[in-house]
């Protein structure tokens, strides 16, 4: 029973986000559609712990998804020259590097985000000049 709880609860949120998207985008609206995301959101990972506990082959397909999701996300920081997005892509990199056996990869991606702190501090310094 709780399970078509769930499933209505999500089918309702998709309903106010949709709603509230092509209508337009008034501030009250995007209020209603953050908390209808939030709960969407809240919705779709307990489907996906769900069904990581439940079946291998789930598990291995929501693993592509996050690898794609990461190559995806690299390409989209390059193309948009968004540096925040391309740091968090590198992040998770690190760990898909280690996994195909890049070592070498995963140790100069580790020591380039290492380094984006320093950089960043003396392109300031050098600016102030």
């Amino acid at each position: 029973m709780s399970q078509h709880m769930g499933a209505v609860s999500m089918e309702k949120s998709i309903s106010v986000f949709t709603t509230v998207w092509s209508n337009g985008c008034e501030s009250e609206g995007m209020a209603v559609a953050d908390e209808a995301l939030v709960k969407l959101s809240t919705c779709l990972a307990e489907v996906k712990n769900k069904l990581i506990c439940e079946s291998c082959t789930a598990k291995l397909w929501l693993q592509y998804f996050y690898q794609m999701e990461t190559v995806k996300m690299l390409v989209q920081a390059e193309h948009c020259r968004d540096w925040n997005l391309h740091l968090i892509a590198v992040t998770r990199m690190l760990s898909l590097f280690g996994a195909v056996g890049h070592f070498q990869y995963a140790k100069f991606a580790r020591l380039y985000l290492q380094s984006i702190p320093a950089a960043r501090n003396s392109s300031v310094a050098a600016c102030a000049f």
